[in-house]
């Protein structure tokens, strides 16, 4: 039997639009209502909010997230100035695991990776953050990837006079 033209138009189509779409399905029939990464223009910290289906009667599910991280940083005195020397750090692999709190199938919320410099500062100073890139953002619950963006996501945080 012949399918028709329109057949194939109709499934494409749908193809596209699950594609397209902004819920994304796990292959164990799990799915991600929403799924987003931001960084926090206050720390430079990456920050995942999701909203995920499907997972069952448990009441817990495991979580990675993890991220390329790299930026500048300086020493900041306490009269808030920043000695002269630029310091770039990374890029540096992080991650993160823990549970999640499952509800009726359901777990929601949001999950942080925290920018760190490595940045050691003389008596009397603080380590500020000046701008921050994450790429290679994965975050992934029990072993399904929710999200993948190979960004950058950046935030300018510091300036130093």
């Amino acid at each position: 039997m012949q399918k028709k033209p329109w057949f194939n138009v109709a499934i494409g189509t749908l193809a596209v639009l699950a594609m397209a779409g902004g819920t994304m399905f796990a292959q164990n029939g799990t799915q991600c209502k929403s799924c987003t990464v931001a960084v926090n223009q206050n720390n430079g910290n990456l920050v995942v909010t999701y909203d995920i289906s499907g997972l069952g009667g448990t009441t817990e599910a495991v979580f990675t997230l993890s991220a390329t991280l790299e930026g500048h940083a300086r020493c900041k005195n306490n009269g808030g100035n920043c000695p002269e020397a630029a310091n770039k750090f990374g890029p540096a692999d992080l991650s993160t695991q823990g549970i999640l709190g499952v509800h009726n199938g359901r777990a929601r919320g949001t999950v942080t990776l925290t920018a760190a410099t490595g940045l050691s500062c003389p008596g009397g100073q603080r380590a500020v953050i000046i701008d921050v890139s994450w790429t290679n953002i994965n975050f992934t619950v029990e072993g399904n990837t929710y999200l993948t963006a190979p960004g950058p996501e950046n935030a300018s945080l510091v300036s130093c006079p």
